[in-house]
């Protein structure tokens, strides 16, 4: 077992190895800034996941605050709920799509040189991590919200620990090397999300289901990438790799908004909760009669 495993190290380092252009070969230095290069280019797209998430998070503080401090726990939840399903239906499409057509999206961007294949692997890892990633920008803006802004910083130094550790072990795994640092990212955003959610049910007091509210996108999101990874694969020998990628894109988010139709996906994002007709959870005034006097 133990020659088996590093027959696969030596297979794997030699690999990546032969991906390196002949000038870097035996050079170690300029071959690692090539290596950095190339996973930098990896890190430009697999950003744009929580770029489309950071408009949620801002849009959801006023709503939050304003039923926060009402003590609106009705509104409070259906504020929350929103900005979470909405997050997942934006993030999980977005990171699952970038790592199944990892491969296209980087010649398109980025043309078919020597780094393409590189820069394909670690998109492909960090097109996973967009899950995570994605929900921590919303989940931030919800603490904030509701008092707690000293949370999102303390879990996130307490994630970048881990990750600095995380990398620093996994790179030097010979069959990593270069995807250990996409793996430490991976492992880091699920962590730091997971750890978000928790506290935003302890601080909010709210028992959310979040199997539906994440689960549900997550199953629109999955048949969305194998749509978009079916199509590409079917049209790509024909139109080319520009035409059946764009295809694959289109008739993806074509699929996942019809999953999420079905599921139920977008229940709660279609209107507002009224607060006037909400009061419930509100503190009550009495209010005094006015005495009107007569005059003589």
């Amino acid at each position: 077992m133990k020659q088996l495993r590093k027959t696969v190290a030596l297979l794997l380092a030699l690999a990546l190895l032969a991906a390196l252009p002949a000038e870097y070969t035996g050079q170690p230095r300029e071959g690692a800034t090539f290596l950095v290069g190339c996973y930098t280019l990896a890190m430009t797209v697999y950003l744009l996941a929580p770029a489309l998430t950071q408009t949620l998070g801002v849009s959801a503080l006023p709503r939050v605050t304003a039923a926060w401090a009402r003590q609106d726990r009705h509104a409070l939840r259906e504020s929350v709920s929103a900005v979470c399903r909405g997050a997942a239906l934006v993030c999980f499409p977005a990171g699952l799509g970038m790592s199944v057509l990892a491969t296209p999206i980087t010649q398109v961007l980025f043309g078919r040189d020597a780094s393409a294949p590189i820069t394909a692997s670690a998109l492909q890892v960090l097109g996973l991590a967009a899950l995570g990633a994605g929900l921590t920008v919303p989940l931030n803006s919800i603490l904030q919200a509701v008092g707690r802004a000293d949370l999102p910083v303390k879990l996130l130094a307490v994630a970048l620990a881990l990750k600095t550790a995380s990398t620093w072990f996994l790179s030097g795994v010979p069959e990593l090397g270069l995807l250990g640092a996409a793996w430490s990212s991976v492992g880091c955003y699920a962590l730091l999300a997971a750890a978000e959610l928790l506290a935003v049910r302890r601080v909010t007091g709210l028992s959310l289901p979040w199997g539906e509210l994440l689960g549900v996108p997550l199953a629109g999101a999955a048949l969305c990438a194998l749509a978009a990874r079916t199509a590409f694969l079917r049209l790509e020998p024909a139109l080319g790799t520009l035409p059946a990628l764009a295809f694959g894109v289109c008739l993806g988010a074509a699929v996942h908004g019809a999953s999420a139709l079905l599921l139920g996906g977008f229940q709660g994002l279609k209107k507002p909760v009224n607060a006037r007709k909400n009061r419930r959870f509100l503190w009550k005034t009495e209010r005094k009669p006015v005495s009107t006097c007569s005059r003589p």
